[in-house]
């Protein structure tokens, strides 16, 4: 009785840990392609490669030039639908958030990570 018991635990947490790894790996930000676009944050502007893009899973790639360490912040509206912090100088960070059709969204950057930032408004088909 007590090998079957055991067989069974041992069983259902293969079975438990199938099912994560599986779940896991769907929400993996290079799992299922997506548009990638760049975005170059400096102490004037906050400038993406391109201002209109495909709807769907998109990533930015934020590139910090600016004095002092620097945000990344994407808005639809007054919602933060997306933010990455502490970029350093010199350096990258990527932010991978869904965009919907025909919606306006708004990046920021905030170099120093105060004030209002510098934005750049982005459509999407």
């Amino acid at each position: 009785m007590r090998i079957q018991r055991f067989a069974a635990t041992v069983l259902l947490c293969s079975a438990s840990l199938g099912v994560a790894a599986c779940s896991s790996s769907g929400d993996d930000g290079d799992a299922g392609g997506g548009l990638e676009v760049a975005v170059a944050g400096s102490d004037s502007a906050c400038t993406p490669a391109s201002t209109e893009l495909a709807s769907g899973k998109t990533t930015f790639v934020f590139t910090n030039s600016a004095k002092d360490v620097s945000e990344l912040y994407v808005y639809e509206g007054s919602k933060v639908v997306g933010e990455v912090e502490n970029v350093l100088t010199g350096s990258s960070k990527n932010l991978t958030v869904t965009l919907a059709p025909g919606k306006t969204y708004k990046l920021t950057c905030k170099p120093g990570q105060k004030g209002d930032g510098f934005s750049t408004e982005v459509t999407v088909e």
